[in-house]
């Protein structure tokens, strides 16, 4: 997909990782990887590293990572696929290693704004009825902080930040957020679990 997108543009102004899951019948990838991980956490990574060069070549790029009020410290042997965890807490772990990384990528690369956004609880999604069955919000909730986000002079220096929607504000992720060793530990087995 990388690929494709390379060939058809010379840059990206915005990337919004909005993909994520929640229950599967399929708990993990044939790497034994739970799959909260996998979609929540390690395809952005993916993903965007693959574009960075592309966000680079914009004149003021964002990236926007869809994290959630559910954030819970992060087992790196859960990550590995060396730990099964309940579902509820891989989703928690999976939305906080998302955020701690933004946190990493903003201060790696200043050029690109990169903001992790919490789009609001329970919205009207498919994700949130298979998991819960009702909603508290609707979706548009959510897609109008994203365009927001993505597009408005207010959030142009708002990189590093974690923006709670739930308050309708920016405001303190989980405080492992902010953990300069954490983030360095998880980037580390990260990079190990993607060259396997």
């Amino acid at each position: 997909m990388t690929s494709q997108i390379e060939s058809d543009f010379s840059k990206i102004d915005v990337l919004i990782n909005n993909a994520g899951v929640f229950k599967s019948k399929q708990q993990q990838n044939k790497n034994k990887l739970d799959l909260r991980f996998v979609v929540n956490y390690l395809a952005p990574y993916i993903l965007t590293n693959a574009l960075i060069p592309l966000l680079k070549n914009s004149n003021a790029p964002r990236i926007i990572n869809l994290s959630s009020a559910a954030q819970s410290s992060v087992s790196i042997d859960a990550l590995r696929g060396n730990e099964s965890i309940p579902e509820q807490q891989a989703y928690a772990q999976s939305k906080l290693a998302l955020t701690m990384w933004s946190f990493y990528i903003s201060k790696k690369i200043e050029s690109i704004v990169t903001i992790a956004v919490n789009p609001g609880s329970l919205l009207n999604t498919r994700m949130v009825q298979e998991a819960y069955g009702h909603h508290w919000s609707s979706a548009d909730k959510g897609a109008n902080i994203l365009f927001e986000l993505a597009t408005s002079d207010a959030h142009k220096n708002a990189s590093g930040k974690y923006f709670n929607n739930d308050k309708g504000m920016y405001a303190k992720a989980h405080a492992d957020a902010y953990n300069t060793e954490k983030i360095e530990q998880l980037i580390s087995e990260t990079e190990k679990i993607l060259k396997q």
